[in-house]
């Protein structure tokens, strides 16, 4: 099925101002969780050890604890790579706001609403519903 298309309209010069604002706050604020975010040493521990380590008297104790650093790391890689999205839908507005906005798909309107939240995104709704 062949998505409607709707013709595009560029954004506002007031939607493509807020727009550059919030997305150079969600930035900001993704750079400062990565550079105040612990980076743990790594343990000094052997993956699979054949005995349980000494420090903790459960195995499992010591399988959430190992669980919780990997959740946190992959966390930091989410945020990280949130934030290169941020920054490259910045780059894209700056570089051409009139086409900020259209649909990569089918050259419609990503709507506003859709870019405030999701501003790295590059089609709408229906397309990316139909991409899934």
């Amino acid at each position: 099925m062949v998505p409607i298309v709707s013709p595009f309209h560029p954004l506002s010069s007031e939607q493509i101002e807020m727009l550059k604002e919030t997305i150079q706050q969600m930035v900001r604020e993704h750079d400062e969780f990565l550079s105040s975010a612990a980076i743990e040493p790594p343990e000094q521990r052997v993956p699979f050890a054949p005995e349980p380590i000494e420090r903790h008297a459960d195995p499992l104790d010591h399988a959430s604890e190992i669980t919780s650093g990997d959740t946190r790391s992959g966390y930091r890689v989410r945020v990280s790579l949130e934030r290169d999205r941020l920054a490259r839908a910045l780059s894209r507005l700056e570089r051409t706001p009139q086409a900020f906005g259209q649909c990569a798909t089918c050259a419609g309107n990503i709507p506003f609403e859709r870019l405030f939240i999701i501003p790295y995104a590059q089609k709408c709704v229906t397309c990316k519903s139909s991409s899934q």
